[in-house]
């Protein structure tokens, strides 16, 4: 005879009784679970009291950087830089998008004044192409230069922007304003 230990409310509705010893573990996530027989889900149990969480299975994915397949909870999913879905390999934190998945965007957050959010939704240039001191010379020069162009006009600014560098300089009646920046942010939204 088989003596049921818990039972648990699947997503797709079915009521399953387990034994403790049909448990699965995630060891990258220290969870517990086990599948439904009803609808092949998984059901995520709470350590502290055998029943299930919130979490919802998805899919099954395969970190393209090490290989290892796990499994995709929509929890697990979160928005980064332009509004672009991913979620981290449990093993080596590579960050997997939701589009290389072949997900469709229903994953992905639009970005609007509303909802903005800095620094999560913008892109930074950590992977840009790094710009030498010599060179962010070159261009502040070169911005002083196009404002020098019309003498008689100040308040106004020029700027260059180049890889992980940008330049701004600001001509005022007397002097010049420069502002250089390395590894910046920057996001475009709709207006």
């Amino acid at each position: 005879m088989i003596v049921i230990e818990n039972t648990v409310t699947c997503k797709c509705g079915s009521v399953i009784g387990y034994q403790n010893s049909e448990r699965k573990y995630m060891y990258y996530t220290s969870e517990h679970y086990i599948h439904c027989p009803v609808c092949n889900g998984v059901i995520i149990l709470d350590p502290a009291n055998g029943k299930s969480t919130e979490k919802t299975f998805n899919r099954d994915v395969d970190c393209p950087k090490c290989d290892m397949r796990f499994e995709l909870f929509k929890e697990d999913v979160t928005t980064g830089a332009l509004g672009y879905a991913y979620m981290k390999c449990p093993a080596c934190e590579e960050k997997i998008y939701t589009d290389d998945l072949g997900m469709d965007d229903s994953w992905n957050k639009t970005i609007t004044s509303e909802n903005i959010e800095f620094p999560k939704d913008f892109s930074d240039c950590e992977n840009a192409v790094k710009v030498s001191d010599e060179e962010t010379t070159k261009r502040i020069k070169a911005c002083i230069q196009r404002l020098e162009e019309n003498e008689d006009e100040w308040g106004v600014q020029t700027s260059s922007i180049t890889a992980d560098t940008f330049v701004y300089v600001y001509k005022f009646k007397d002097e010049y304003m420069i502002y250089v920046g390395k590894n910046g942010y920057n996001l475009s939204i709709d207006r």
